[in-house]
């Protein structure tokens, strides 16, 4: 607010990614109004994590993964949706989901390339 960022569209957008990362997200209206708000960084800080396989000391792949309670599928759905490539995992036992990408050129067209332009806030930056 002191640097004025809360003046652009590209600052508001800011704003609203932080709202939406709260416990009871963006309202119906704040939705339709920032359509393509969808807080990706703030998910991976808190839960979510890059991962390297590794069979005898060779590279055999890499994850993406984001995981939430199983009442937040249709968060991870729209994830999903909107970076047009990874699956869904419903981990009963644990009552968890996962949002996965182990596809190379997806994590590395797509996925990398994401947080390259929206950096994790937080610890894990």
């Amino acid at each position: 607010m002191q640097l004025k960022e809360h003046n652009t569209l590209e600052g508001l957008q800011k704003i609203i990614n932080i709202r939406a990362t709260l416990n009871l997200g963006l309202s119906k209206e704040l939705q339709l109004m920032f359509p393509e708000t969808i807080p990706v960084p703030r998910f991976t800080s808190g839960e979510g994590n890059f991962s390297v396989s590794l069979d005898k000391g060779i590279f055999k792949s890499l994850l993406f993964k984001i995981t939430q309670h199983e009442r937040d599928e249709v968060l991870l759905t729209a994830i999903k949706e909107y970076f047009n490539c990874g699956y869904c995992y419903l981990r009963k036992q644990e009552n968890t989901i996962d949002f996965k990408v182990t596809k190379f050129s997806d994590l590395n067209k797509i996925i990398i390339p994401f947080f390259i332009n929206s950096p994790i806030l937080g610890v894990k930056s």
